[in-house]
């Protein structure tokens, strides 16, 4: 309202046309009658706009309480549209190019914008004080050597902290420099930015490095021919008379002159001594690259004989290898063999081989020397024999086939192998093979025949046949004849029983039984043994029963009885125990009985009974101590899988692996666990857990950061104590003080 009413003042005087001064937004305007009337209407109008907006008022976007190295974006509400301009101010003082909206404020301070309208008059704001908040404590940094040195060398920089630093140069981040040590090339001012989770960075102490740097002596390169051939030279010349040369950072030895002729390549340089401040200049480098070697020479070899047969071949191969930056070339009597580059060369032409390194990139030189010499001679064959067969090629075991060749004394062969005294010019083959006839000729250059294969169709296996028990039956029971192998067919009498194809056969009428293998064969079939069964008399037939379980385990057992006194028991048919109508099972197996009337007999039905064995007992190991300071462990591992781990006789829920990790005191087994027999336990391992004593509480009497010369007093809470320095003890230092210097 003071700006209205001030306003409303100058409306009034100039309508007085009164000559007077007065004050308006800070500032003093004068009015006189000797303006003319359009100056009065235009202040009238400025006087009067200026009275119809409401005051600028500034604000900040966002928390004003800021990091050192953050801002806060201030702005400004209602700014006039007639102002002519605006300028920020901090403290009171303009605050100069600072004359745009938003302004980014970095600095704490009362922060005000000045206005200046289109009349004249200067308007300021409202002020927005911005703060600094605390910074974090940051780590030091200390320098492991000398910060100044010359041009070329360095000081590394350490952090006494790992944690969220960025190493900095003169107030800028160094690239990729987040490490607890950066090594210092380049001289300035060096500083770490600790930047926390939470609060403000904080800046360490600054490490100044000072690098002299001298200009050291231009060095070039003569003029040469490229490529230059390993054993040739190119001069390097300094434009300083007294240097020492270098190859890859390396002093070359007595090269101190002004010239140095190089060999081989390598980075060059030229370091002039002691220039100034015991400083060395160095020149710029020059990268050397054109050498290459001479095109090596191979060394060719056979990989098998080079005297070989006609329409044979010999492999030779190249001691250097055809490949990118090298191509090998082989020649046949001094002549190139067109597409021959590759490692190895297939000859099969009689005549001198070599082959050389053609030219490439990677030599000097186009063509290389040529290899040694390897000579291959080709002796001719002997005419082949032609073979005719005097019957079948396949028949029967015991039968033969003649074979004919048409040249005498030749060798016969059996699937590629000479058959021992098989001279001449017929052959009588008795086995399945492919035969030939070869020529023998000059130098082992044969000539083969045509070959034939013969097949020797061999009989069917002849079958045994035994019976399960006496083949004197009553009428009405049985007795099981079994073949030594599969796939018989029974016969009775000399016939076929229908559908009697198993291994088995259950016989129930008198007769001659025999069995043969049924699949076809064009050599016939073989017959087994016989076996006379006869039927006569009757007698009653046992049934057994059990009187409990079948299955139990090793240890109990069950009753079998038979409905018919006096029987013959038998397990898995063998005879146990004496003649009786109960019988006592306590092994596992097949249990019959068996009926006689002394002129027949007569088998029950069969009762399998099953015997269960109890798992056997692990044994369970430590890998390591069974004595350990609480937080530690030890593993126990059984010696078969499926295991079940107790910890003082009760079961570790889970604990079903191979191996297990005992992290508690008390004593440890494991058992296989088993359904219906009871468990056999392993051997005991006790665990022993020992409680580690009070960590102790050191403290230090002064500053821990120290001149070389000067100490601090550790103390100890605790009395005796092992020091340590960086995790390692200290000799026998075991009192509750240590001096550090």
């Amino acid at each position: 309202m003071n700006a209205i009413n001030i306003n409303m003042k100058k409306i009034i005087n100039f309508l007085l046309f009164i000559c007077l001064s007065f004050t308006a937004k800070g500032q003093d305007v004068a009015i006189t009658v000797e303006n003319d009337a359009n100056n009065m209407l235009n202040i009238f109008n400025a006087i009067t706009s200026e009275a119809t907006w409401a005051d600028p008022t500034i604000f900040a976007f966002s928390n004003t309480n800021i990091c050192i190295d953050d801002s806060v974006l201030l702005g400004v509400n209602n700014l006039p549209s007639n102002a002519l301009g605006f300028n920020w101010q901090k403290d009171g003082v303009a605050i100069a190019g600072a004359n745009k909206v938003p302004f980014p404020a970095k600095q704490a301070g009362v922060y005000t914008l000045s206005v200046t309208l289109s009349s004249g008059t200067v308007f300021i704001t409202n002020s927005v004080t911005v703060t600094f908040a605390a910074a974090s404590i940051a780590p030091v940094i200390t320098a492991r050597g000398s910060t100044s040195f010359c041009n070329g060398q360095s000081v590394v920089l350490a952090s006494s902290d790992p944690g969220n630093i960025q190493w900095q140069k003169d107030g800028i981040n160094i690239l990729n420099a987040q490490a607890q040590t950066y090594t210092a090339t380049v001289g300035g001012n060096y500083r770490i930015k600790f930047s926390p989770f939470v609060g403000c960075p904080g800046y360490s102490n600054e490490i100044t490095v000072s690098v002299t740097n001298i200009v050291g002596p231009t060095i070039t390169e003569n003029a040469h021919a490229v490529p230059v051939c390993i054993g040739s030279t190119i001069r390097l010349t300094s434009s300083v008379s007294v240097v020492q040369w270098q190859k890859d950072g390396v002093d070359i030895v007595g090269a101190t002159s002004r010239f140095v002729d190089i060999t081989d390549n390598g980075t060059y340089r030229a370091v002039q001594p002691a220039v100034a401040g015991g400083c060395s200049a160095i020149s710029n480098e020059i990268i050397i690259n054109s050498f290459l070697p001479i095109q090596p020479t191979p060394t060719i070899s056979p990989a098998s004989s080079t005297n070989i047969c006609s329409g044979s071949s010999v492999v030779l191969t190249s001691s250097i290898a055809s490949g990118s930056g090298s191509v090998v070339q082989w020649r046949l009597n001094g002549v190139d063999i067109s597409g021959a580059t590759n490692t190895t060369y297939t000859a099969t032409q009689a005549g001198n081989y070599t082959a050389y390194v053609a030219g490439s990139s990677r030599y000097c030189n186009n063509t290389g020397t040529p290899s040694n010499s390897v000579t291959v001679s080709i002796n001719p064959a002997p005419t082949a024999a032609v073979v005719t067969a005097s019957g079948n090629l396949t028949f029967c075991s015991g039968s033969s086939v003649t074979f004919t060749s048409n040249i005498a004394n030749v060798q016969w062969q059996k699937d590629g192998i000479d058959i021992s005294g098989a001279f001449g010019n017929t052959y009588m083959a008795t086995q399945s093979g492919i035969y030939r006839a070869v020529v023998k000729g000059v130098n082992g250059c044969d000539a083969y025949s045509n070959a034939y294969t013969v097949v020797v169709v061999t009989a069917n296996v002849t079958p045994v046949i035994t019976a399960a028990s006496a083949t004197n039956i009553c009428t009405g029971s049985s007795v099981i004849l079994t073949s030594s192998v599969a796939g018989v067919q029974w016969q009775l009498n000399g016939v076929d029983i229908s559908g009697a194809v198993l291994q088995t056969y259950t016989a129930t009428q008198a007769g001659t039984y025999r069995a043969y293998v049924s699949t076809a064969s064009s050599c016939g079939f073989n017959y087994s043994n016989t076996i006379s069964v006869t039927v006569s008399g009757t007698t009653a037939i046992p049934v057994i029963t059990a009187t409990g379980p079948t299955t139990f385990c090793d240890g109990n057992n069950v009753i079998i009885q038979s409905s018919v006194a006096n029987v013959q028991w038998k397990l898995n048919g063998v005879n146990v125990g004496s003649l009786g109508t109960a019988f006592s099972a306590t092994v596992g197996g097949s249990y019959t009985a068996v009926a006689s009337n002394g002129a027949c007999s007569a088998v029950s039905n069969a009762i399998i009974v099953t015997v269960i064995l109890p798992n056997a007992a692990p044994v369970i190991t430590a890998s390591g101590a069974t004595t350990f300071c609480n937080g530690g462990s030890v593993s126990f591992l059984s010696n078969v899988a499926g295991v079940q781990w107790q910890l003082n006789g009760v079961d570790i829920s889970g604990a079903t692996s191979q191996a297990y990790t005992a992290a508690l005191a008390g004593v440890y087994r494991a058992y296989i666990p088993s359904v219906a027999c009871s468990n056999a336990y392993s051997n005991n391992l006790v665990a022993t857990v020992n409680t580690p004593p009070t960590a102790a509480i050191i403290s230090a009497s002064g500053a821990i950061n120290f001149c070389s010369g000067g100490s601090v007093t550790l103390s100890s809470n605790a009395n005796p104590v092992q020091w340590r320095l960086n995790g390692t003890d200290i000799g026998s230092l075991t009192s509750s003080a240590l001096v550090v210097t």
